[in-house]
């Protein structure tokens, strides 16, 4: 656990040296533009667990550098997200890799002006259906992808217990808290948990009630 959380501080320091090399926003020119994408980016690759060691005000730095390369490019800016959008792949081929590039795409149409945005529906109307595509798709992949992680970790527990004749009053614990992860899946989640994870936590019930019977009956005798 200390390694991963040193190997996640030192991820993160990377991206959070990339932001604070960031010019002053008032020094910010189109040319950076590339440069605090691929900063985005690299914090966009971050884990969740990584990302917790990003402070926010360093956050907040990238924030404001790409609120100014959007002010930048005000007079472009539709040009600009039309051109985003279209290098987006279609809702077909969407992948959890494209959620940067389709959450930059998303953040910069909305830091559109009202007119601007106006403008892209009256004029670039299949660019708007192409946006809004992909996010529903990507939405998705993530629900999916969380759900799938639930049942692995559910079937992980479960098939982290030991066989039913190894099962000791120890391993109440365990077993109850592999239950309870089973229980909280959702009904729709439970049928892809592994029947024989699912079979081993019967067993390792029925193994311990067993054992309860008998400390029960010893304590009637006594």
């Amino acid at each position: 656990a200390a390694e991963a959380e040193i190997a996640d501080r030192k991820a993160a320091q990377e991206v959070t040296d990339l932001i604070k090399a960031l010019p002053a926003v008032e020094n910010l020119t189109l040319k950076d533009q590339e440069y605090v994408v691929a900063v985005r980016t690299a914090y966009g690759n971050l884990t969740d667990d990584q990302q917790k060691y990003v402070t926010a005000e360093t956050i907040g730095t990238l924030v404001k550098a790409e609120g100014q390369i959007a002010k930048l490019l005000e007079e472009a800016a539709v040009e600009q997200v039309i051109a985003e959008i279209g290098d987006l792949p279609s809702k077909e081929e969407v992948t959890l890799e494209d959620k940067t590039a389709i959450a930059t795409a998303r953040a910069h149409y909305e830091a559109l002006s009202e007119e601007q945005q106006n403008d892209m529906k009256e004029n670039a109307a299949d660019s708007l259906t192409k946006l809004n595509d992909v996010i529903e798709r990507l939405n998705v992949l993530i629900q999916e992808a969380a759900e799938q992680n639930a049942v692995e970790e559910v079937n992980k527990k479960l098939n982290d217990l030991p066989a039913a004749e190894d099962i000791l009053f120890a391993d109440e614990t365990a077993v109850t808290e592999a239950r309870n992860a089973y229980d909280a899946l959702e009904d729709s989640l439970k049928d892809r948990v592994s029947a024989e994870a699912l079979a081993k936590l019967t067993a390792a019930e029925e193994r311990l009630d067993a054992l309860q019977e008998g400390v029960d009956h010893v304590a009637e005798l006594i």
